[in-house]
């Protein structure tokens, strides 16, 4: 069925060229109806921006390219895009997505048609599945578990035998690759919040987004794949791991000052125990990193 309502599609990019290409690529060939694709460059340092310019997929009229004036983090540049995309394209559905993703179907009525059908409905995700292991589920959605400081991806590397198929319940917070979200919950929730530079700006949205009556849902009928990790380099190098580690550990506790403050003990002891733990395993100069980050020595890593 061919919906009438427009979709902004924000596609956040920095550096990673071959990514964006084939994510925008893939939703070209197979999205239909109203959307407009706003690939939105977030000050990359490999001079990708110059050579997005010149490719096709960027030249298709149902493609637009932005760039920021510097680079503040993910919130800040899907923001520069959303904000584009209000002033310039009017959209009724916003539609957040890594570069490092891909489509392989005609998902958007099912997005959102399920997003009407559901109750104050909030943040919208999708069974996100591995690109590269495709019979593998990344996850299907977020379980916040307060009192531990911890979160939990459900459905984290399942093989996909269709479990989660008929899955119906809220879930905490959508997994970031993929968020969809519609104009009215916008104007009453607000934009990504932008102080977190990197990781955790899902869960931020989603506690806001609940104090405000609305709930997060996972379509699990629809399938986006993603390159897990790529987009944020926390694939195992020890250097871009450690900072994301340290925006991990960083922002585990921010998100306690701001909306649990008489837990903030809790992120704080599991921060330390985890220095400790990489310190003794893996590197000693993990110590330095929990100083940076319990003592606010920086609030970026570089």
């Amino acid at each position: 069925m061919r919906s009438l309502a427009k979709v902004g599609i924000i596609v956040l990019h920095y550096n990673g060229l071959e990514d964006t290409v084939e994510c925008v690529k893939s939703l070209l060939q197979n999205l239909e109806g109203e959307y407009r694709i706003f690939v939105v460059d977030n000050c990359s340092t490999d001079n990708s921006y110059q050579s997005l310019q010149s490719e096709s997929v960027v030249q298709n009229k149902k493609v637009e390219l932005l760039q920021t004036d510097q680079n503040r983090g993910f919130s800040a540049g899907n923001n520069h895009g959303a904000k584009y995309a209000m002033m310039h394209y009017k959209p009724d559905y916003f539609w957040f997505l890594n570069n490092d993703t891909s489509v392989r179907d005609k998902i958007l009525p099912d997005l959102i048609q399920f997003y009407r059908q559901q109750a104050k409905m909030g943040i919208l995700g999708v069974k996100l599945k591995l690109y590269h292991q495709q019979n593998l589920i990344q996850a299907i959605g977020g379980e916040f578990l307060k009192h531990k400081a911890r979160l939990k991806q459900i459905g984290f590397m399942q093989k996909d035998n269709h479990q989660f198929d008929y899955f119906t319940e809220p879930v905490d917070f959508v997994i970031g690759a993929s968020m969809f979200v519609s104009k009215e919950f916008i104007e009453e929730v607000g934009l990504l919040s932008e102080d977190y530079f990197l990781f955790y700006e899902e869960l931020d949205w989603a506690i806001r987004a609940k104090r405000k009556g609305y709930l997060c849902y996972t379509n699990t009928k629809v399938e986006v794949l993603h390159k897990q990790g790529k987009a944020t380099g926390n694939r195992g190098d020890k250097k871009k791991s450690k900072r994301a580690m340290f925006y991990q550990f960083r922002n585990l506790i921010l998100i306690y000052k701001k909306y649990f403050p008489a837990l903030v003990f809790l992120p704080i002891i599991v921060v330390s125990l985890r220095s400790l733990k990489f310190a003794v395993l893996r590197d000693p100069n993990y110590l330095q990193l929990w100083f940076k980050v319990l003592f606010n020595l920086k609030n970026n890593y570089d």
